[in-house]
């Protein structure tokens, strides 16, 4: 059976099933097949360079309308590439403290959503090898925890002073996840239910010439 077209994009086609490839997905939501697909294979080309791999989703906000914001993504490569820069420079921190930095390549998938909105938000998984990070850290410590870096990142992206980034990187409750190859991987399908969000129909910015979906390409 063909699935359905997205109305509004008829490249892309809605899953409607409650199993993607073996994983749940959301049932709440119309869900993009061609997304799905995104999504799993970021998930498994982590899953595939560490043994052990700490997921998080987080929401990125944006403080007000710019002409760039209305018309691109590009504040998300942005983002990627401030945060890498801000891994690095903690690895080579550790390095300087005689210390030897675990590798981390930093994978993401992200859904850009406006609904009764003039600004985007975005929500975003962020995969990183679990034997450098195994949280957030502090939220509140402003110390370099991870959450500071990804935060730190989002201003970079958007351009702002790190002081108005407050309240601007939001993390839902429980929005960390274990992806261990030692336990087969339990926590996985539970991650991707959960990040089957990102990869709802509704909400999206369909019919703006620009994508609604994005995320790591290697």
């Amino acid at each position: 059976m063909t699935n359905k077209r997205v109305p509004d994009n008829t490249n892309l086609s809605i899953w409607s099933q409650p199993l993607y490839q073996g994983l749940p997905v959301n049932t709440k939501h119309q869900l993009v097949e061609q997304y799905l697909q995104k999504l799993k294979t970021i998930i498994e080309r982590s899953t595939h360079d560490y043994p052990r791999v700490f997921a998080v989703i987080v929401q990125l906000h944006c403080p007000y309308p710019t002409r760039e914001l209305v018309a691109s993504n590009r504040v998300m490569g942005r983002f990627k590439d401030a945060l890498t820069a801000r891994i690095e420079a903690y690895q080579k921190r550790l390095i300087n403290t005689n210390r030897v930095p675990e590798p981390c390549q930093v994978r993401m998938a992200w859904g850009r959503e406006q609904s009764g909105s003039h600004v985007p938000h975005f929500h975003v998984l962020l995969l990183f090898n679990r034997e450098l990070f195994h949280s957030l850290g502090d939220i509140n410590s402003g110390k370099g925890s991870l959450y500071d870096m990804i935060q730190g990142a989002w201003c970079s992206a958007l351009k702002i002073p790190p002081a108005y980034g407050t309240g601007l990187v939001h993390v839902p409750g429980n929005a960390g996840y274990y992806l261990n190859q030692s336990d087969n991987y339990a926590q996985l399908p539970e991650l991707f239910q959960r990040a089957s969000y990102i990869c709802k129909v509704d909400t999206k910015c369909f019919g703006q010439v620009l994508h609604s979906f994005g995320g790591s390409r290697r």
